[in-house]
């Protein structure tokens, strides 16, 4: 979850650079507003004359009423009306102050008091710990970045406030009337006199206050722009302002970078450890040292240059994000721990030995943050494992004679009753040549398949059998016949040259026939003529045969029939 956000609170923290340097950029600019049209300008005018000439006679009145409290309040008697009396003058200074700041902000165009509390708190402000000077530019950026869409909710928020307030107040002023056309007494109406002279001012003040936050909000939603201008200003003016110490920023970080691990190379280069086909524990420590020197040398270097530039609030995200990785990062110190023994070649996968990955077996050559694994039997593969894939495995010695994989290119081999020649082989696809066709294979699934590879060397048998007339010399002459025979035969072939042994061994006495065993051994240049070697033993012994008038026999059937009772 936190490494899905963190794309877009960096975007939204980089946003608020750019709206606040945009708010530098144009203060700081003298440039006249745009135009605006007569006809609209006039009617706005218009408006603001009336509302400017409402809250002078709003504040004439509240100066009135305060001094006529004023005269009340130095001849009550009682502490408790005293109190009341001085609250209510409490209130009428603060609604006085609020009216003149309103009346102050319309006329000139700009608000002083905001201006004055600024200057205050910029004078006042007082660096309490580290973490709040980091947090204090981040966040008076933000807040600068979400001024007007905060303006702008709370003046709505007023105006339905005022609207929904004015009913409210014509309706207690209806019946204030009311119970004035109907009231005798003097005293009562002369209360509520004053109660209709009060409500009328409230409703007088919220009218004013109405048609101020009316005109404000006019004027924001005049000054609003697109939200696909107002971000292609603020990239612009964000790099014209920051942009500037963010790319110093960024080109330090990788120079340091690229500076490091080319010093690291050259030392490598020129040192003996280069020759060594094992390294050994003082080059891997090295290794180790200098990967650390790169990362805090590049990360210190970042925030060296926006220090010196003064850009706090780019210093701040970038100390933010710092800081967030190492907190993020502790999780994750066993792991690191396990992945350093491995860098040290001191953990469960070791260089140079054999591990099982993806159901294959591969050679580790090189064991570093990205651990290059080889299979001798692959052409020109190498894969390339971040530590995290070695964590789960194991690596153990391997045997000078231990196969890599069952077959190597151009092999032929034997698998599912097919006779194929190996064409490709990779650690995903084996790729078959057959008499017929080429067949395709998955790598594990052809491994699955057990096949034979008759190119390492490989054994032809066939059976032979005769007649039961020849029983008196099966085992001696005719045996010795049969294996001269069809040696001399193989041998005048083109694969005769590739024959290691030949033999033939009297088999079983079947029910219709003496059995032979043919036993022929050839190196694994013959492979591609395994089918016709089969074929040509059977060929070899029917010659044989008929050369020495040996009988072949042929399936009988002998029916025995009992005596009739």
């Amino acid at each position: 979850m936190t490494t899905n956000r963190a794309p877009f609170a960096l975007l939204l923290l980089l946003l608020a650079c750019a709206h606040a340097a945009a708010a530098a950029a144009k203060s700081r600019e003298n440039a006249t507003p745009s135009p605006t049209p007569p006809a609209l300008a006039a009617a706005d005018s218009s408006l603001k004359l009336i509302s400017l000439r409402g809250m002078v006679a709003q504040i004439e009145k509240l100066q009135q009423r305060q001094r006529g409290l004023r005269a009340e309040l130095s001849q009550i008697q009682t502490a408790e009306e005293r109190q009341r009396a001085e609250s209510d003058l409490a209130k009428i200074g603060a609604e006085i102050d609020e009216t003149r700041r309103n009346f102050s902000r319309f006329a000139s165009g700009i608000d002083i008091n905001a201006l004055e509390g600024e200057e205050i708190a910029a004078a006042s402000f007082n660096l309490q710990s580290e973490v709040q000077s980091l947090l204090h530019p981040l966040i008076s950026e933000l807040k600068e970045m979400t001024k007007r869409p905060r303006t702008m909710d709370k003046l709505r928020a007023q105006i339905r406030t005022y609207e929904e307030a004015l009913p409210r107040l014509n309706m207690g002023i209806e019946n204030v009337d009311r119970f004035t056309w109907k009231a005798t007494d003097e005293r009562l109406l002369k209360a509520l006199a004053a109660l209709r002279g009060s409500l009328l001012e409230s409703k007088q003040r919220y009218d004013n206050k109405l048609d101020v936050s009316r005109i404000q909000l006019d004027e924001l939603e005049r000054q609003k722009k697109p939200i696909f201008e107002t971000g292609q200003e603020l990239i612009k003016v964000f790099f014209r302002s920051r942009g500037r110490n963010f790319s110093l920023a960024v080109l330090s970080f990788f120079g340091v970078f690229i500076a490091v691990r080319l010093v690291y190379k050259a030392l490598y280069r020129a040192s003996y450890m280069r020759h060594l086909t094992d390294r050994r524990m003082p080059s891997r420590i090295l290794d180790i040292s200098f990967y650390a020197i790169t990362i805090i040398g590049s990360t210190v270097s970042l925030l060296v240059v926006l220090y010196l530039s003064g850009d706090w609030v780019l210093l701040s995200v970038a100390s933010l994000f710092v800081l967030g990785l190492l907190w993020t990062a502790r999780q994750y110190v066993p792991k690191a721990w396990q992945q350093m023994k491995m860098l040290l070649n001191l953990g469960t996968v070791r260089e140079g030995e054999r591990i099982i990955y993806l159901g294959l077996p591969w050679r580790v050559a090189k064991l570093n943050v990205y651990t290059t694994i080889e299979n001798p039997a692959f052409e020109d593969c190498r894969l390339r494992l971040s530590l995290s894939a070695l964590a789960d495995l194991h690596s153990r010695l391997a045997d000078p004679e231990e196969p890599w994989f069952p077959t190597a290119r151009g092999d032929w081999v034997l698998v599912d009753d097919c006779h194929a020649q190996v064409l490709y082989q990779s650690p995903e696809a084996v790729l078959l040549r057959t008499p017929l066709s080429t067949k395709h294979y998955d790598t594990r699934a052809f491994i699955a398949a057990a096949p034979t590879n008759l190119s390492r060397g490989f054994r032809v048998t066939s059976t032979f059998g005769i007649d039961y007339k020849h029983q008196r010399h099966c085992t001696s002459t005719i045996r010795e016949a049969l294996e001269a025979h069809v040696r001399a035969a193989l041998v005048k072939q083109a694969y005769g040259s590739y024959l290691r042994s030949f033999e033939v061994d009297f088999c079983c006495a079947s029910a219709s026939s003496l059995d032979y065993l043919l036993t022929a051994d050839f190196d694994g240049a013959a492979a591609s003529a395994y089918r016709r070697i089969a074929r040509d033993l059977q060929r070899f012994a029917v010659e044989a045969s008929t050369a020495h008038d040996w009988e072949i026999p042929f399936a009988q059937l002998t029916v025995h029939r009992a005596d009739a009772a």
